[in-house]
């Protein structure tokens, strides 16, 4: 199906090494936010992410300030890159995206752009997130991955999407909010599926 025009285009981030650099993936899902911005598809682009929680280091920038470096270097005016820099998870981007920019804006409607591995539970989240009173579209960015990061994408997707469904059971889409303010910065939570984790998923500083 055609994508129609909608209020903004969202990028979600996606990782920042310790020296402030973002992976190959972030990039692709960038040039398709790009590509649909010049076909005229929103009038502006949120980027959206600070780090992950699962880091063992603070990166230089946050990854939607690196991000929107990204797009200005493609000549895109910086007036119309909006940042989200307070999530650490995708609940929190749509949480931040909606409470911080739609609501105040009046907002209705947008085109979330992602990582296919991650469309599952990207869609899941927002959807649950804003409610049935907006309308999202989805773009799935083709992964380019190796099998080690395949598998970690995988893994975090699943996790992730589980502690999602888990969360949004006792309440209806765009009703969440209660819920996931108690938890959107539970370090707990994310020290336990820390635990699980491989070792060589974690990011400990510099992209290979």
């Amino acid at each position: 199906m055609a994508l129609i025009k909608a209020d903004a285009i969202i990028v979600l981030a996606g990782g920042i090494d310790s020296e402030g650099n973002i992976p190959r993936q972030v990039k692709q899902r960038l040039d398709k936010g790009l590509e649909l911005y010049l076909a005229g598809l929103a009038p502006r682009i949120i980027v959206s992410g600070k780090w992950s929680l699962y880091y063992e280091f603070q990166p230089p920038i946050t990854e939607a300030e690196a991000m929107k470096l990204y797009l200005i270097q493609r000549e895109i005016p910086a007036a119309v890159i909006l940042k989200e820099e307070n999530s650490q998870s995708t609940i929190g981007n749509a949480y931040f995206i909606k409470n911080d920019l739609y609501k105040p804006n009046k907002w209705k409607s947008a085109i979330i752009v992602t990582s296919d591995v991650h469309m599952e539970r990207t869609q899941y989240i927002f959807e649950m997130v804003f409610g049935t009173s907006y309308q999202l579209q989805f773009e799935r960015v083709p992964s380019k991955l190796s099998q080690e990061e395949y598998e970690k994408a995988k893994y975090q997707h699943n996790q992730s999407l589980q502690r999602a469904k888990k969360l949004f059971a006792q309440c209806k889409p765009g009703q969440c909010d209660e819920r996931i303010l108690k938890t959107l910065f539970d370090k707990n939570t994310y020290a336990e599926t820390k635990k699980l984790l491989p070792k060589k998923f974690i990011t400990k500083g510099k992209f290979k």
